[in-house]
């Protein structure tokens, strides 16, 4: 890991129809090999992580990070897709300090569509690695 960033707010998914609770914080967390992952865990404490490589920063505000696999853990049984596609927007305020939301959409290899917005964000808590 080089970092990690956890942010608080009011987190809504959506899997297959509808929009539904999450749980209020999410995890973004860097790796030193230039990966990453996005970490949401919906109302029934499943795990969903949303993982790629490549990203692009379209302004200090702006960062669009491609997503080529998703890691779950729902009732207790793993999996991991490594052909899911799709990706999440990070939106910062102007200057780049603060996270106003991330927006993640995903479709798995059976297509399955799957979604994650976290807003209203009130606590930010960055981690470094040692």
């Amino acid at each position: 890991m080089a970092y990690s960033v956890t942010v608080t707010g009011a987190c809504k998914s959506q899997m297959f129809a509808g929009w539904d609770d999450c749980q209020g914080t999410a995890t973004y967390t860097a790796f030193k090999n230039g990966k990453y992952n996005f970490r949401f865990i919906d109302k029934n404490n499943n795990v969903y992580v949303l993982a790629g490589g490549k990203d692009r920063q379209l302004d200090v505000s702006n960062l669009y990070s491609n997503i080529d696999s998703m890691d779950t853990t729902i009732d207790g049984k793993k999996a991991v897709d490594s052909q899911a596609m799709g990706g999440c927007n990070t939106k910062l305020s102007p200057d780049g300090e603060k996270f106003v939301y991330i927006d993640c959409a995903v479709s798995n290899s059976k297509k399955a569509s799957f979604k994650f917005r976290i807003t209203n964000i009130t606590d930010v808590v960055r981690a470094f690695a040692p």
